[in-house]
């Protein structure tokens, strides 16, 4: 499991917010307040970066998406709109390519 904070209402539409490679989740500070005053925000830190540890596996795209569809299963959200900065966005790409059922919204 990877570490993640979430801000806004539960019941709001969610927004997970995917940092770049080599930061974490502090990445998207400005944005936070007023996304959360509309939606329910979620923002990782994705596997090997900020507070999320990496287990000893090789970090890859694919393991860091399949981190968030976890941490998605966890808060029992089934679609979400993904928004990913340089490597968070190709996370948010390879989690629309293999789960477009789950992508509400893709914004790179």
């Amino acid at each position: 499991m990877i570490h993640y904070q979430t801000y806004g209402h539960a019941d709001s539409q969610p927004v997970i917010l995917l940092h770049s490679g080599g930061m974490a989740g502090e990445e998207w500070q400005p944005q936070i307040a007023p996304l959360a005053q509309r939606y329910r925000v979620l923002v990782p830190d994705l596997p090997g970066h900020g507070k999320s540890e990496l287990a000893g596996e090789r970090l890859s795209v694919s393991l860091m998406a399949e981190a968030v569809l976890d941490m998605m299963d966890a808060e029992g959200i089934e679609t979400a709109n993904l928004c990913g900065s340089s490597m968070g966005g190709a996370v948010a790409l390879w989690l629309t390519l293999k789960h477009p059922e789950r992508v509400k919204r893709l914004v790179l």
